[in-house]
């Protein structure tokens, strides 16, 4: 039976002849064969080692001439080739996916309105209205958003989105869970994520976003910041016992007051994956299945899909990642897919599911998987492994998954007679990756979508295994890098350390209960220099006293400049005093604008639990924080120290 072109494979002619006998080597096979005799020891030792890897059966291949679904006289009358219908219908095909997806990005992103307002942009998952920077939360610039309403629109899925990076809080840190602080009486930590903070109020639902009304307000004094430590619509907040100068507050908007706001992005996935299904059945050469597939899933991803948080920082993000990646999936088809992908006409089963059906999979895979049993992390690297974002126990099953599917693959590419060249291939690519760091000073950062690069090779098999296998790693690399963008392989010194502990000496806290009671308390500390010298005071003055010298070019390379300190995760004071009154931190942290003498003097000590952290500076670099004193500052009581959080 005739096949379509581009399914022909050039095989020996006795095995395309079904015959099971091979014919007898050539004058010249014999020739080369006896002057194999005269081998030396050492090219014979070579020649057995490479005979284990290099079976001596032919070339195996997987899909048969006759197909188990034969869908032919479907595609005949649907498509038939060369035909002015077959033309017409990927013509309509077309148009319908184009149109589709206009009015999907139309109404699902850039037509959203709210009754009052100029605009209301669209805001990531993670968005918030003021923002740690540093050591803690900048008051001065926190100041500025007070009372300002403003309307944004949230996408859908906000639920599914995780510190990767641990976030400062009180004693500890959230780390792998959604940003929500607070939650009673719809009271919030003004840090907290907007939408998802709207989420677990009940205001959006995940499946759909929407649009909201935020304001952020100045805390009173009496406001904390507790949980109900329940799962509230998905969301768990994180309960915080302590004052916070900003407060994140929501408008209920009423029927009618906005359009065109919920996120579609789930909705269309009832209609876009079906329509990619079916393309097949049209009569579409493999090459045009690889490039309408891709181009398809690139288009949903920026401006549809609800994973992608459709801000415009994430629509930039995405398209300086095309061109790229489109050059990477020419090489990917150019190299693998023409010999996984079989021809969708003969084999519609195969090319729909298989190679459709995963593609579109691997491109939603980290939404999956955090939707059903959270995964913190498809990265490991040095940083990771540090911050606690990735564990061993993640990176073993990664592996086995890994080494299972490597194993099932050593298997085929032995029947195919290729498996030294991986082999050797694979170890010296990951030699060089490994050492390289090693002599540059880098450390490694294997992103999950490189992950599927590096593997896509081993699917260059014409089997149903490989061309799955090869679909769901498509995927995963489109879904890397129009998410994250193309990103190094290795890791800078600073990079790793932006996120975890420097191995610096730390501040000491000299804390005395008679100093820290009252609105006039005073924080004291110290930074212990070596055994014998505790430094104080950063001022030139202070440090010739304490290191009893007049060389001030010597004090001048002292590893400290000044300090900074932190009440509540709010960036108090910066400066060369090694004690800070703490009677305008109260101010802070009570309102924000300044506080009554009677309130403060009138204040309880559950409205003065404060958590306190200190840290020396560096040449601008705040370096390691030390332990972290819980004080309760109406009565001077310090509640306990909390070791050093190592982020």
């Amino acid at each position: 039976m005739a096949t379509d072109q581009d399914s022909v494979i050039d095989l020996p002619s006795w095995v395309s002849s079904g015959s099971s006998v091979k014919p007898r080597p050539s004058s010249d096979s014999r020739r080369t064969s006896a002057s194999q005799d005269h081998l030396t020891g050492h090219q014979a030792l070579l020649q057995r080692i490479s005979s284990l890897f290099i079976s001596q059966l032919p070339v195996q291949y997987e899909y048969e001439s006759e197909p188990r679904w034969n869908l032919d006289w479907l595609i005949a009358r649907i498509a038939p080739k060369g035909s002015a219908q077959r033309t017409v219908l990927l013509a309509l095909y077309y148009a319908a996916f184009l149109a589709s997806l206009l009015l999907f990005a139309k109404f699902s992103s850039f037509s959203a309105s709210v009754k009052g307002f100029d605009s209301s942009p669209t805001v990531s998952c993670a968005a918030q209205l003021i923002s740690e920077g540093g050591g803690g939360l900048n008051f001065a610039n926190a100041n500025s958003a007070f009372y300002r309403r403003q309307a944004l629109r949230c996408p859908a899925g906000c639920s599914s989105q995780l510190a990767w990076t641990p976030i400062r809080i009180g004693p500890g840190a959230a780390n792998l869970v959604p940003y929500v602080v607070g939650g009673i009486e719809g009271n919030y930590r003004g840090d907290s994520w907007i939408c998802s903070s709207a989420i677990h109020a009940g205001i959006l639902s995940n499946e759909r976003g929407g649009c909201l009304v935020a304001t952020l307000i100045p805390s009173v004094p009496t406001d904390t910041f507790a949980s109900s430590g329940e799962n509230q619509n998905g969301i768990k907040a994180i309960s915080f016992n302590s004052t916070y100068p900003a407060t994140l507050k929501f408008d209920s908007l009423e029927s009618g007051d906005d359009s065109f706001c919920q996120d579609l992005g789930f909705v269309s996935e009832a209609l876009f994956l079906p329509l990619l299904l079916v393309l097949p059945l049209l009569n579409v050469p493999k090459r045009q299945l690889f490039w309408s597939t891709c181009t398809c899933a690139i288009l949903y991803w920026i401006f549809v899909s609800p994973n992608t948080g459709k801000s415009d920082s994430a629509i930039r993000l995405s398209l300086a990642s095309v061109l790229p990646a489109i050059g990477i999936l020419y090489v990917i088809y150019a190299n693998a897919t023409v010999l996984a992908l079989p021809s969708p006409s003969r084999h519609p089963f195969e090319a729909s599911f298989l190679f459709v059906g995963l593609l579109w999979t691997g491109l939603h895979l980290d939404y999956l998987l955090n939707s059903v049993a959270p995964l913190p992390t498809l990265d490991f690297s040095a940083k990771m492994f540090q911050n606690g974002t990735a564990s061993l126990v993640q990176l073993f099953v990664l592996l086995a998954l890994v080494i299972a599917a490597a194993v099932m693959f050593g298997y085929m590419h032995f029947k195919q007679g290729t498996l030294l060249g991986y082999i050797g291939g694979y170890t010296t690519l990951f030699g060089v990756y490994l050492l390289m760091p090693k002599v540059i000073g880098l450390s490694v950062h294997l992103h999950h979508y490189l992950t599927g690069l590096l593997l896509i090779p081993l699917t260059r098999i014409k089997s149903r295994f490989a061309l799955a296998c090869q679909a769901l790693l498509i995927g995963l690399f489109l879904q890397g890098v129009l998410k994250y963008g193309f990103a190094s392989p290795f890791n800078t010194n600073l990079q790793v350390q932006a996120t975890r502990t420097l191995g610096t000496t730390k501040a000491l806290w000299a804390l005395n209960a008679s100093e820290i009671s009252g609105p006039d308390a005073t924080l004291r500390w110290l930074y212990p220099f070596n055994a014998t010298v505790n430094m104080t005071d950063l001022d030139t003055a202070s440090l010739i006293a304490a290191f009893n010298t007049s060389d001030v070019a010597a004090i001048s390379r002292l590893p400290v400049t000044e300090y900074v300190v932190t009440i509540n995760d709010v960036l108090v004071y910066r400066g060369k005093k090694s004690h800070y009154s703490i009677k305008s931190a109260i101010a802070q942290l009570g309102n924000g604008e300044g506080i009554d003498p009677a309130l403060t003097a009138s204040m309880n000590s559950s409205m003065l639990h404060a958590y306190l952290r200190v840290a020396p500076v560096r040449s601008g670099t705040i370096l390691d924080f030390g332990d972290v004193a819980e004080v309760n500052l109406g009565s001077g009581e310090i509640v306990k120290y909390h070791p050093a959080f190592r982020n």
